[in-house]
């Protein structure tokens, strides 16, 4: 009497690998005859967000006495562990009652490419939708980066300078105030604020990297 052999059925991981690779085998073979690269598929968005050097550490970017006085810097936002593109930093001179005081704000970022069709397009894009206004407080400022623009305010206590920048693919932003300084100190001049977060926006682009 003949016994056939049987056999043993798959186990469940054995069942996922062989579908898998079948799949896999499959649309390589479907690739490979439309003439497509099968890692575009997988890959075009790491390359996208990967392809330029992380944004620096803002808090320590710049170089030692370039920033007025001894502020003492906070990290604002730091993404880098999960998002290269967007870094930022405030610095503050410490304040008591209406003892004077300091604030510089840095920040950096890159567009999301998936939001705006490219990263170049999107820099330029969001640049204009924020700082964009027929007769509005930004006016362009010639000589940093693609294009730039400023901002100045005052009131009775402080004196208040701003400078957006698209630089390539880079949005930068510079915020410098002061707040409480006796009158006839330099630092109340709107004008020296104002050069001051112009000097302070160039010395930032030197740091950041290639755009």
């Amino acid at each position: 009497m003949s016994r056939r052999s049987r056999a043993l059925p798959l186990t469940r991981a054995e069942t996922i690998w062989v579908s898998s690779a079948t799949v896999l085998t499959a649309m390589t073979l479907m690739f490979s005859l439309t003439g497509l690269d099968l890692s575009t598929l997988f890959f075009e968005r790491v390359r996208a967000a990967d392809v330029h050097d992380p944004l620096p550490d803002l808090c320590t970017a710049l170089p030692g006495g370039i920033l007025p006085g001894t502020p003492a810097p906070h990290p604002q936002f730091d993404r880098r562990t999960v998002d290269r593109n967007e870094v930022g930093c405030t610095f503050e001179t410490a304040r008591a009652g209406s003892r004077p005081g300091l604030m510089v704000i840095l920040r950096a970022h890159r567009p999301d490419p998936d939001t705006y069709g490219g990263q170049n397009d999107g820099a330029r894009r969001q640049f204009h939708e924020r700082y964009d206004s027929t007769g509005g407080p930004y006016t362009p400022l010639p000589g940093l980066g693609t294009e730039a623009k400023i901002k100045t305010s005052s009131d009775e206590s402080s004196r208040n300078a701003e400078v957006v920048i698209r630089d390539g693919l880079l949005l930068v932003e510079v915020i410098y105030q002061t707040t409480d300084f006796p009158d006839g100190d330099p630092r109340t001049d709107l004008a020296t604020v104002r050069a001051t977060a112009q000097r302070l926006a160039a010395e930032l682009l030197k740091v950041l990297p290639a755009k």
